[in-house]
């Protein structure tokens, strides 16, 4: 889902950091890869 939110040129392994984000799922893929 995240890749959706991003575009294509975004370097890999980075996202935009919010202050108020909690990580809902502790088993999730934090990459671009599939």
């Amino acid at each position: 889902l995240k890749r959706l939110l991003l575009p294509e040129s975004w370097p890999e392994g980075v996202y935009p950091l919010r202050a108020d984000y909690k990580e809902w799922d502790k088993n999730a893929v934090r990459d671009r890869g599939v």
